[in-house]
């Protein structure tokens, strides 16, 4: 089985979370996540988190005709509708413990791109509590098993150090002896990959085939001058 050797399990995003899920069944990969997290860790990402869920409907047919069950294992339910939520977003940690482990509030950041209003009910703890008071995701009882609609959270280092750092202690590991600086590593990436676009680019004479003279503007600048 797939699962075998893995200590955390994390189901990503979709954007056809029914029939994701439908497909997870048929491969009876729903019943090795649920085994695996009658022991060990699983985290839910946006689609994933709502898979987790008790239930996903979809009266609209947004993205499937019909509901289906979750996976039952996060103490929440799914509506689909029409209204599409994107937004960059930051909060706050708000569970006490993860993964059996003391956690401070840290502060949280990612981003939401997903259709569908979930209720949280009342035997979870809330995951986080966004910079406009809502809630954000769910913390099963016994703190194992985390759901929240934020994408990019892994890639916010003070969330990342806390989540490896109480996993490990969850399997008993000693702590990590480092911890890399993802968002500097990753922005210095770009700024480098930008350098050598615009190094390699003759931008004077690409703006020269559509009719624009170069200016050294602002990308906005120079959309609204097509405009």
């Amino acid at each position: 089985m797939e699962l075998i050797g893995a200590d955390v399990v994390i189901l990503p995003g979709s954007k056809q979370t029914v029939d994701d899920l439908l497909w997870m069944r048929r491969q009876q990969l729903d019943t090795a996540v649920c085994a695996h997290a009658t022991h060990k860790l699983v985290v839910g990402i946006c689609g994933g988190m709502q898979m987790l869920g008790r239930s996903i409907i979809d009266p609209d047919a947004i993205e499937h005709s019909e509901a289906a069950d979750g996976l039952g294992l996060l103490p929440l339910c799914t509506r689909m509708n029409s209204e599409k939520t994107t937004r960059q977003m930051s909060g706050t940690l708000r569970t006490a413990h993860l993964f059996g482990q003391q956690v401070r509030p840290i502060s949280v950041t990612g981003y939401e791109i997903h259709v569908g209003e979930t209720i949280y009910l009342a035997e979870g703890q809330a995951f986080s509590v966004l910079a406009d008071g809502k809630i954000d995701g769910c913390v099963s009882a016994d703190t194992r098993i985390l759901g929240t609609y934020l994408h990019g959270i892994f890639d916010d280092d003070a969330f990342r150090r806390t989540f490896i750092t109480t996993a490990r202690a969850f399997f008993h590991l000693a702590p990590a002896s480092s911890f890399e600086n993802w968002k500097e590593k990753r922005e210095d990436s770009l700024n480098r990959l930008a350098n050598a676009v615009r190094e390699a680019l003759d931008i004077t004479q690409i703006l020269s085939w559509v009719g624009l003279p170069y200016r050294s503007e602002s990308a906005p600048e120079i959309l609204e001058q097509r405009r």
